[in-house]
């Protein structure tokens, strides 16, 4: 069952962000399937580590468009992304010490969360940058 489906109204209006996004919702998607279906860790391991390097990557990247657009509220923003990456920290802890049903519940948070964040938090960056698109054209 899908968690999340992607649509344009999580569009930030970079497509560099816009396709992290997806592939970190395609990643949180395959890993509470494989979670759910109890398929192990041969499987769910290598899903956690995957989807905690990618977040790495797209938190990075992200903020380093944040900085170089001078995004006024940057610190704050910085402050959310540590709070998931704590979460993920988490999450291969609980899966790694055999609490299952933890680490699906943390899965459900962190999609809860991006979702959450995507919708009210990156939507402003996104603004920004839509505006200084506008008064180029």
């Amino acid at each position: 069952m899908a968690l999340c489906t992607w649509s344009d109204k999580f569009s930030v209006k970079n497509d560099r962000m816009d396709g992290h996004h997806r592939r970190l919702v395609s990643l949180m998607e395959t890993l509470d399937e494989a979670i759910a279906a109890r398929k192990g860790d041969r499987i769910v391991a290598p899903a956690i580590e995957e989807l905690a390097r990618y977040a790495a990557e797209h938190l990075k990247a992200e903020e380093a468009l944040m900085e170089e657009m001078r995004y006024p509220d940057l610190e704050r923003h910085r402050a959310m992304h540590h709070f998931f990456a704590k979460e993920i920290a988490l999450l291969r802890s609980a899966y790694a010490s055999g609490e299952v049903p933890r680490a699906k519940s943390i899965v459900q948070l962190l999609r809860d969360w991006f979702v959450y964040h995507i919708y009210n938090e990156d939507q402003k960056y996104g603004d920004i940058l839509e505006g200084v698109r506008v008064r180029a054209a």
